[in-house]
């Protein structure tokens, strides 16, 4: 999509606990564009309890000060958040030359992942 006069988004979060929206950051905007940007923003969710539902919206600003609201999206903690470190069969197997390995991890976890191919020898990347 293009952009015009694009000077951000405000991410904005609505937890259990209140009843008002809260500014959580902000992501900074490409002004006029008229080619695809990516964007993307980091939660700090550590502290919280895995059992919440958690909504989210962006508030995108123009240079100007209008702003207009996006579509609100629902997260449940306790369904999306890994809990338990996982490594799950490749896919498919046997591959040539590729082939994909889901995993999930617990967040803030420190992990190292290596892979050897069958006569014992580390696959460097």
């Amino acid at each position: 999509a293009t952009e015009v006069n694009n000077y951000g988004f405000d991410v904005e979060t609505l937890r259990a606990t209140s009843n008002e929206w809260k500014k959580i950051g902000f992501v900074e905007g490409h002004g006029n564009s008229n080619s695809p940007k990516n964007y993307s923003y980091i939660d700090d969710l550590l502290n919280l309890n895995r059992n919440l539902n958690l909504k989210y919206r962006l508030k995108q600003i123009d240079t100007d000060g209008n702003f207009e609201y996006s579509d609100i999206v629902e997260i449940n903690l306790s369904e999306d958040l890994p809990t338990k470190f996982e490594l799950a069969q490749n896919y498919p197997n046997p591959f040539n030359p590729s082939t994909e390995i889901k995993f999930t991890i617990p967040q803030n976890s420190h992990v190292k992942l290596e892979l050897f191919n069958t006569l014992g020898k580390k696959w460097q990347l």
